[in-house]
């Protein structure tokens, strides 16, 4: 038989339960509030992760058959570690690619790459000159965070997965959500920059570990 105190405890217990089913537990009938990410934000970030990667495997690439082909003793001190020769050669060659984008999406040049851009800054809500800057930026310093000392530079397939993995790592790590929303500066016009100009100039400090 139970005592009074038994049952006392009991009734709290059922009390708590039902309290919990009236408050807490989620109904079959509930209706959920719309979801408050921007789906075109999200479109956008796929797009984005994909474009900046394949600009620098394009880079690496570039890199790796270079040294291969005229410098093939350097091959590790080159692209096997971190050092300033390296991140110069990033800095030089992702500005130059970005300048060249820049002017193509200016002429309104028929490329697939310019379609590409275009579609991504509708996306954005802003300017493909808002969009360019953003991803030059992101490309420049994700690129300097892969670790080189992790690289296989025994041949170009074991370099290139190696890179894969290295990027796969950084990219989650970004909140793309928030560098590619729309900030209150971003509602400039395009601007044309003089073809004697360069729209960028970017370079970005990194601290070389001895």
């Amino acid at each position: 038989m139970e005592n009074k105190q038994d049952i006392e405890i009991n009734d709290v217990g059922n009390e708590m339960k039902d309290d919990i089913e009236k408050n807490y537990l989620i109904n079959d009938d509930m209706i959920f509030p719309p979801a408050t990410i921007d789906s075109k934000l999200i479109s956008l970030q796929k797009n984005a992760v994909e474009f900046i990667s394949s600009v620098i495997l394009k880079h690496e690439k570039f890199f790796y058959d270079l040294v291969n082909k005229d410098l093939l003793s350097e091959l590790e001190s080159l692209l096997g570690t971190t050092d300033q020769v390296i991140l110069d050669m990033i800095t030089t060659t992702t500005n130059d690619f970005y300048n060249k984008l820049y002017f193509d999406v200016q002429h309104k040049n028929d490329m697939e790459i310019v379609k590409w851009i275009n579609e991504m800054a509708i996306l954005g809500g802003y300017g493909a000159h808002i969009l360019l800057d953003k991803l030059i930026r992101l490309t420049i310093s994700i690129h300097f965070d892969i670790i080189r000392e992790e690289l296989d530079i025994s041949n170009y397939k074991k370099y290139n997965d190696s890179l894969h993995k290295q990027l796969s790592y950084l990219l989650v790590n970004i909140n793309f959500l928030h560098i590619f929303s729309k900030a209150p500066d971003d509602e400039t016009e395009f601007f044309c920059v003089p073809e004697n100009s360069s729209p960028f100039k970017i370079i970005i400090d990194k601290p070389i570990k001895k």
